[in-house]
């Protein structure tokens, strides 16, 4: 694999927003946060991962092959390589790594008719949409996929594909789910603009701003605490010295504190206007002022 397209290069990783990044951005990700995409992004601070972690990803991409073969089987599509770093056509920050396309044409190049060549397993609306993207699936059998008479998509995976089909610029991406490793569960979506116009976008446009401006997001996981352990240590050695001034400390004591009890990909109802954060500058002058304050007192105190 050329370096151009290892997916998991830090240094093309640094240039935008994949659609992992994106389900973490908006809070629906298992695997981040806000804050954690935030500090790979400006520090290049990654959490390792575990060992079962790892092995996962390790099982993943051995399976890829037959999971794709069991795919083509199950619909009578066709699954061409995927594609790495894909760049949206207005915003070349957020980019896409996919596991396949699938064309509207089979194996020999034959255009599907009406009657088609794809399975009944396959929702009839796609033949009209064009081609559309791949992605396959490890997963348990509580990892939110349902069964084939229950259909679901895990909310993160949904954000993940939909992400995909702004980039790419299609209208469906089919799913191969193998199912604790022995039984492939094939589910289809369609591109929601509706979603990506109000949610997805914006949200994805101001969180790049906002790092570029070194102001990063606040903490709110216990999965957060890693990444300001971290932080603090590359403090301590001096390292981030020509780093952008870094905020969020304060959720260190309580990481639990303003974290949503059930993560969604919608906004939620608007609340009482906040008040504006003080920048890093102002807080230094509060806490200067503060200390000036209390040394004045402590010399103003009667000696016994």
């Amino acid at each position: 694999m050329s370096a151009s397209n290892d997916t998991s290069d830090p240094t093309l990783r640094a240039t935008g927003i994949g659609g992992s990044d994106a389900a973490a951005i908006l809070g629906i990700s298992g695997y981040g946060t806000p804050y954690s995409v935030a500090m790979e992004k400006t520090l290049g601070i990654k959490e390792a991962r575990s060992d079962e972690e790892q092995e996962r990803l390790d099982w993943g991409k051995k399976l890829e092959p037959l999971i794709i073969d069991a795919f083509e089987r199950k619909t009578g599509m066709f699954v061409n390589p995927g594609v790495a770093w894909a760049r949206h056509r207005e915003h070349p920050f957020i980019f896409a790594n996919v596991d396949g396309l699938v064309p509207n044409v089979d194996g020999l190049g034959r255009l599907f008719t009406e009657r088609g060549f794809w399975t009944p397993i396959v929702p009839a609306e796609l033949r009209e949409l064009g081609p559309g993207i791949f992605e396959g699936k490890c997963a348990g059998a509580d990892d939110g996929w349902g069964t084939s008479r229950d259909p679901r998509v895990p909310t993160s995976y949904w954000a993940q594909a939909q992400h995909y089909m702004a980039v790419l610029e299609r209208q469906w991406t089919g799913f191969g789910a193998l199912i604790n490793g022995n039984r492939l569960e094939v589910r289809f979506i369609l591109r929601d603009d509706e979603w990506l116009r109000a949610v997805w976008e914006p949200k994805l446009v101001a969180f790049w701003a906002d790092i570029q401006a070194g102001n990063l997001p606040e903490p709110w996981s216990p999965d957060d605490v890693p990444y300001l352990l971290t932080q603090h240590d590359e403090l301590v050695r001096g390292r981030l010295s020509t780093r952008p001034a870094l905020h969020g400390f304060e959720g260190l004591g309580n990481p639990r504190e303003g974290m949503p009890a059930v993560p969604r990909p919608y906004p939620a109802a608007p609340s009482a206007p906040a008040r504006p954060r003080p920048s890093t500058g102002e807080r230094q002058t509060a806490e200067r002022d503060r200390r000036e304050t209390l040394e004045i007192r402590r010399d103003l105190r009667p000696r016994q």
